[in-house]
């Protein structure tokens, strides 16, 4: 097993809004660690940033504004970033992600924290991301979680 000198987290993109989003996105924010929030919708937007709140995961959470940064605009999102962290649902990331630039993400440190193997291509969500940006894997780091938020 390889041991990876791991750097700080200085400014992080995270994509997805589902409960694991959420619930990192409470540690984050408890942490003080600046992050953008890539949203699907600025209607999400707006009640997150209304109500400090994800209304549909999660919602009982309050989060901490002065740390979260949502945007619906995904260029938005990623360029003021060193790091990108996807925590999409299992089922959505190749919608998602087919969206994104791939030299903009190539530019990034990709953190991966999928839960499940990617549907349609039953790959784990590290190689997936591999084939999708043709990036090497040893670049990629894992963040795992529990199996329900």
């Amino acid at each position: 097993m390889k041991l990876l000198n791991l750097q700080p987290l200085h400014s992080l993109t995270v994509i997805g809004g589902g409960g694991w989003a959420t619930a990192l996105f409470k540690i984050f924010s408890e942490s003080r660690i600046k992050v953008k929030w890539y949203l699907r919708s600025q209607e999400h937007v707006n009640f997150l940033m209304t109500n400090g709140r994800n209304p549909n995961y999660l919602s009982f959470l309050r989060l901490n504004l002065q740390y979260i940064q949502p945007t619906c605009i995904i260029e938005e999102a990623l360029t003021s970033s060193a790091d990108v962290l996807f925590a999409v649902p299992s089922a959505f990331p190749e919608l998602i992600i087919a969206e994104l630039d791939e030299d903009i993400v190539r530019e990034k440190r990709i953190n991966v924290s999928i839960k499940r193997l990617v549907s349609d291509q039953l790959l784990v969500p590290s190689v997936f991301l591999v084939k999708r940006f043709k990036v090497n894997s040893n670049d990629l780091n894992l963040l795992a979680g529990p199996c329900h938020t």
